[in-house]
């Protein structure tokens, strides 16, 4: 189902006619509360019998079209600025369970450095002069990576209230 949250349209519908088809009522309720919010309208307005309470229920009543204006206005609305962030963005890292990205750029020639964006605010998870192969963010409180490390090679990181521990070093990374 993960998959079809981010799918288009018509993949979203086919995964609801599968659930539909089977009879498959938690994994379609499901379906509807995850999607963007214009599909999610246009699945539960399919729903059978919504309960009359919850999500599922709220959606089927909404007004799909209101929805859909509404969706593709605060669409163009919205406005990216990075111009806190100096050189060339190497990767972006979506959290799991929470709302945050990390950021990794070189600022300079040999300074690394990954920012997290939460609530709107950016913050140092690090700042340094080790490079930085792969950054994963978990959630606001833990981003792993894996970096150069001089005694080592390379080494796994888990960055977590502002500490850093070493998780794993050595070739098999």
């Amino acid at each position: 189902m993960e998959r079809t949250v981010w799918a288009d349209a018509e993949r979203i519908d086919r995964q609801a006619v599968r659930y539909l088809d089977g009879g498959h009522a938690e994994p379609l309720r499901r379906l509807v509360c995850s999607v963007p919010l214009a599909d999610g309208v246009r699945l539960a307005k399919r729903l059978p019998a919504p309960p009359p309470d919850g999500a599922p229920s709220l959606l089927a009543a909404a007004d799909e079209r209101a929805v859909r204006d509404a969706v593709d206005a605060a669409a163009l609305a919205v406005r990216t600025d990075h111009g806190g962030l100096p050189g060339a963005t190497r990767s972006l890292s979506f959290g799991v369970g929470d709302p945050v990205l990390t950021v990794t750029v070189c600022e300079e020639p040999g300074v690394t450095r990954v920012l997290m964006l939460d609530g709107g605010t950016w913050r140092d998870v690090y700042r340094g002069e080790r490079k930085h192969h792969a950054v994963g963010c978990v959630d606001a409180e833990n981003v792993v990576a894996v970096r150069d490390d001089p005694a080592e090679g390379l080494a796994l990181v888990h960055y977590a209230a502002g500490a850093e521990k070493t998780v794993m070093t050595g070739r098999v990374l």
